[in-house]
């Protein structure tokens, strides 16, 4: 979902002093930081998963470059988060609380939306290992490399099917960072059919505890499981946003959102750098989900800013997230996403006599495989994915 715009205009205004038509478009400013972020990290772990893999900045610069570069799974935990803020915003402001046109149109809604732009990068992704073997590039994309081999029958039908992240040989088979898109497919249907339900009868705090259980028993099944907790914090924060009831209407103007948010995201930080210098070891699941409670906390108080005026500590952050080329950047990040592997395996591939030292693989990389992946990303997006797409 790209440039949200909420017309408030069949429903009563949420301040009737101000224009019944919210832009959110700062969601979209997220999204295409955590995109361009996750390329990058993908590019340094190209450089550091090689035999002479040791990147050498100046000291202090080396370090900064290692804490920045250590989180590079958390963009998908930011994805997840967003994904289950824009799903249920519909829901969340309608009269009934259910979904639009029901549960078979949302499904299909969201298959129109997702797997036709994701079927064309497993055939680019397939079509590549073939021109390519993983044996004429293993001197120089590890990531890549990782998917290979690429034509295994069950790999190739539990990506068909979406299932691939079930099973440890399949999940980073063919292109590695397609494995969050099936647990986010899979997610899709756990919405529809379970916390939606439990959401409307219960409230906020009863879905969240499901989702935890749920997640837990069938985690052993499911590679970060715990994304559905996350996917749930992004309901609650949807619901904290636009419900009309009078307790959620109370916890959204009152609850100290920026104080709190600030004091998680600073608890966050602190525990990344700890981690990278391996003072204490940060369990990935603590990690994730209080980044995602940072991410809810950020969403909620710019949308209360944006929708009543209330006063926000973030109209900085909010101003960045809302510049044009990142909200420009949020519309194709999927699309930078499915085929950021792609273009940066041709690039490794056809620099490969060209490769060097790592601190000169990471610049080379970095200067022409951001461009590149952004400029093909592009335009996969603007054939595979933008077609698909609706308001």
């Amino acid at each position: 979902m790209s440039r949200i715009e909420l017309s408030q205009s069949s429903a009563e205004p949420l301040n009737p002093a101000k224009s019944t038509r919210i832009r959110l478009e700062f969601l979209d400013g997220m999204r295409g930081i955590a995109a361009l972020y996750v390329v990058w990290f993908h590019i340094y772990l190209d450089v550091i998963n090689t035999k002479s893999g040791i990147i050498k900045f100046p000291y202090l610069l080396n370090s900064i470059i290692e804490v920045f570069m250590s989180h590079g799974a958390s963009s998908v935990a930011i994805f997840i988060v967003l994904s289950g803020y824009c799903l249920m915003l519909p829901v969340a402001k309608s009269s009934d609380g259910k979904l639009r046109g029901g549960v078979v149109n949302y499904i299909k809604r969201r298959a129109r939306r997702i797997l036709p732009p994701y079927y064309a990068a497993l055939f680019f992704s397939l079509l590549l290992s073939a021109l390519v073997p993983a044996t004429l590039m293993s001197a120089t994309g590890w990531h890549w490399n990782s998917g290979q081999p690429a034509f295994t029958l069950d790999g190739i039908l539990s990506h068909l099917l979406l299932l691939h992240n079930l099973k440890g040989q399949w999940v980073f088979l063919i292109n590695p960072p397609m494995w969050s898109v099936a647990l986010e497919w899979q997610i899709y249907f756990v919405f529809a059919f379970l916390l939606l339900p439990v959401w409307r009868r219960f409230g906020i705090i009863p879905v969240l505890v499901v989702a935890s259980i749920f997640g837990a028993v069938i985690g052993f099944r499911i590679a970060h499981w715990w994304y559905i907790i996350l996917f749930t914090l992004g309901m609650i924060g949807a619901t904290i946003g636009f419900s009309k009831k009078q307790s959620l209407v109370k916890l959204k103007e009152r609850f100290p959102w920026d104080l709190v948010t600030s004091l998680l995201g600073g608890i966050w930080i602190s525990l990344v750098i700890a981690n990278a210098f391996d003072l204490i070891q940060v369990n990935i699941i603590f990690d994730d989900i209080l980044l995602g409670l940072v991410a809810t906390g950020l969403i909620i108080s710019c949308t209360r800013f944006l929708s009543e005026g209330l006063k926000t500590n973030f109209q900085g952050i909010l101003k960045i997230l809302e510049g044009r080329w990142l909200v420009k950047l949020g519309s194709f990040s999927y699309s930078l996403y499915l085929v950021h592997t792609i273009a940066m395996a041709l690039l490794q591939f056809g620099l490969k006599d060209v490769m060097r030292t790592p601190l000169v693989n990471f610049i080379l990389l970095s200067l022409l495989g951001l461009p590149l992946c952004l400029l093909s990303a592009y335009i996969f997006h603007i054939i595979f994915e933008k077609p698909f797409m609706s308001n």
